[in-house]
């Protein structure tokens, strides 16, 4: 004995009959009943699971496949046509098999078109899931000559985002005049629906009532429940940097930004299939051995779809060069140069100063200030690259002898009476310094000077 869930005490003797006539059918294929609710009748190999709400729509135990019909009960006039409609939850494939329980019932079509019979009596039309055999939904059908008006919405409830759309039918049974007026239920804030069933959504998320109200009985209606969410953050993501130049075999490390999700991890690749170098999924780009343009992209985990491109443009390395100034000098014995270097090629114009020759040739600082040995010689200065100790440049310096220092005092000889007075001159040459010490020769009785 099949019974009703709790609050199904209203039901007709003619629907209560329809469940068991359905619950019969299906066991004979070996299926159990697991809920009846509202004459929905819902399938599955497993056993009984109870009622919860007597509204609630129907569910298969035991692969979660659920399958609701739209209307669960109607009453028609013999002959007359009503549409189904089937609603599948818990399967990608929502595609049903409509049938009639009853020989002599009626007819119903793959889309869901039914044809009552020309005989009174309870039918049954029953829409079961292809994905899932074990979950089916029946919906009563009433063949009187004093059907009563019923209105179904399809779909009973939907989803959709701020500012959307969705389309509501409405069926009319039980009377000639199939027309209905479609309202929102709330007074204020839930968006509006035209008269051909077009909700529209309103910019604030929600829960809204879409009514569909029979014109041939007013007080005859259906009521579908629309969820309005926020609209969903677009994923983004941005590398940086996002252009890089860099030369030959070098490195350099991107970061990615992804906004619009929890899950900021992103999958690196180059977009090139080879030739471009390589990039960990710590960002780190290793440039190719010859120069060409790569492109580096950042894939978001969150959504494949977004993706952001970086371009490392690889050339080849600018040689390091280092020129020596002066590049020729001349001093004498023990004389001084200053010299300088430019390095290019490098971020790094350091060099380091020696002389060529092992010995005999003076000394270099580091500064390049070059000291001339004390004999006459040709020396070379060198500059060598701190960035590549490859490239160098060289100076030469010819030191010539020291020029011999002579003194000439004027006047040569002279002569002067006892206690008078002369005045001597020195001419000193061969050296810059000019100056002289004066002394007589003798070492007394000789005057002074």
């Amino acid at each position: 004995m099949i019974v009703p869930c709790p609050g199904d005490t209203g039901r007709t003797l003619g629907e209560v009959a329809s469940v068991e006539v359905a619950a019969s059918m299906h066991r004979t294929k070996g299926l159990s009943v697991t809920r009846i609710c509202l004459g929905v009748l819902a399938l599955s190999a497993a056993g009984l699971v109870g009622c919860s709400d007597s509204k609630a729509p129907l569910s298969a135990a035991q692969t979660g496949v659920v399958v609701e019909v739209a209307p669960a009960s109607v009453q028609v006039l013999p002959g007359a046509s009503v549409s189904f409609s089937a609603t599948v939850t818990g399967s990608a494939n929502g595609d049903v098999q409509w049938s009639v329980v009853e020989p002599g019932g009626g007819s119903i079509d793959s889309g869901g078109q039914y044809l009552a019979a020309q005989t009174l009596g309870v039918f049954h039309v029953v829409a079961q899931s292809v994905a899932d055999p074990a979950a089916s939904a029946v919906a009563a059908v009433t063949v009187t000559l004093t059907p009563a008006v019923a209105v179904a919405v399809t779909p009973t409830s939907a989803s959709i985002t701020v500012g959307g759309a969705v389309a509501l039918s409405a069926t009319v049974t039980g009377a000639s005049e199939t027309g209905v007026t479609w309202s929102v239920q709330e007074s204020g804030g839930c968006g509006s629906v035209t008269q051909a069933g077009l909700y529209i959504a309103p910019l604030a998320p929600g829960t809204c009532h879409v009514v569909a109200t029979s014109t041939a009985d007013g007080a005859k209606s259906a009521t579908a429940t629309v969820t309005v969410t926020s609209a969903p953050v677009a994923v983004t993501v941005a590398v940086a940097p996002h252009a890089t130049s860099l030369t030959t075999g070098a490195s350099v490390t991107f970061s990615a930004t992804v906004t619009g999700t929890s899950d900021a991890a992103v999958t690196w690749s180059m977009q090139e299939s080879s030739g471009c170098g390589s990039i960990t999924q710590a960002g780190v780009y290793t440039a190719p051995s010859s120069a060409r343009t790569c492109h580096v992209v950042a894939r978001s985990n969150a959504d494949t779809s977004k993706a952001d491109t970086a371009t490392a443009t690889v050339t080849a390395p600018v040689p390091v060069t280092v020129a020596v100034s002066p590049h020729s000098a001349q001093t004498s014995a023990g004389g001084a140069v200053a010299f300088s270097a430019t390095v290019t090629g490098s971020s790094n114009t350091g060099v380091t100063w020696s002389v060529q020759e092992s010995s005999g040739c003076g000394s270099v600082t580091q500064a390049g200030v070059y000291t001339a040995p004390p004999v006459a010689a040709t020396c070379h200065v060198v500059a060598k690259s701190k960035a590549d100790a490859t490239k160098s440049d060289t100076a030469t310096v010819t030191v010539a002898a020291a020029a011999a220092i002579t003194v000439a005092v004027a006047p040569h000889s002279t002569s002067s009476t006892v206690g008078s007075s002369v005045t001597f001159s020195a001419t000193v040459t061969g050296t810059s310094n000019t100056g002289v010490t004066w002394s007589v020769q003798e070492s007394s009785g000789c005057g002074s000077i």
